[in-house]
């Protein structure tokens, strides 16, 4: 009997010792997020022609006409071709409407073409000039424009280093209000690469000549989040 109890007792031993070593170590594990606004320095306009004839040929014909003079356009600006792409290009049929009482299948009675194309500019001051001349140039199209910043890096790395010095203080106040010791970082992680830019609707200040089209730009935020844990010290 003392046998097989010295037996149990020395499988049980190793299995304890192995527990312990495999306990995972009290942390501190904050998220601390970081912010950073830049007015930008660059706009894609994405805008387009559209025609439509009884002619198929004829509609394709008239858009690439209207193109052609926005490339002329573009390139008077200063804008060079890997700033500008054909963004899209259709070519669609328009359907003859009938009555229900009507007889035969349906007819084609036409035809739309159209083209669009996006363009970068990075002289941001003739933005308002240019898209004045592109809708007057023949662009009967027009999508929209979006803002960025050509070089984000540095916003971006200025983000994250916030978002580091946001999880060190939340981890700091944690360890203060629960009255244990901050010990080293454990693990950095970034749940989400830092997004961005966002656009913010803040100082809209005109960015062109008076006699252009008004646009402005407002500012973009660039953020970061990031994730560490922190050891609590012994």
């Amino acid at each position: 009997m003392l046998r097989r109890f010295l037996t149990v007792f020395l499988l049980i031993l190793p299995l304890g010792l192995f527990a312990a070593e495999g306990e995972s170590p009290r942390m501190i594990v904050v998220t601390g997020t970081g912010e950073v606004t830049a007015q930008p320095d660059m706009a894609t306009i994405r805008l387009g022609v559209t025609h439509q004839d009884a002619d198929a040929a004829d509609a394709m014909n008239r858009v690439s006409e209207d193109v052609r003079k926005l490339f002329e356009t573009v390139a008077e600006f200063g804008i060079q071709p890997r700033d500008l792409q054909t963004a899209s290009l259709r070519l669609d049929t328009i359907w003859e409407n009938r009555r229900s009482s009507d007889q035969g299948p349906p007819r084609i009675s036409g035809f739309v073409a159209s083209n669009d194309i996006s363009i970068r500019v990075r002289d941001f001051a003739r933005l308002g000039e240019l898209l004045d001349r592109l809708l007057r140039d023949g662009a009967n199209q027009f999508s929209g424009v979006s803002f960025a910043v050509q070089r984000p890096e540095p916003m971006v790395d200025e983000a994250r280093r916030r978002a580091v010095a946001d999880a060190r203080r939340k981890a700091e106040l944690y360890a203060l209000a629960a009255g244990v010791r901050m010990g080293e970082v454990l693990e950095i992680r970034e749940p989400g690469t830092a997004s961005g830019p966002v656009p913010r609707m803040s100082r809209m200040e005109p960015i062109m000549a008076e006699a252009a089209m008004p646009v402005a730009g407002g500012e973009l935020t660039f953020s970061a989040q990031i994730t560490i844990l922190y050891a609590i010290a012994e």
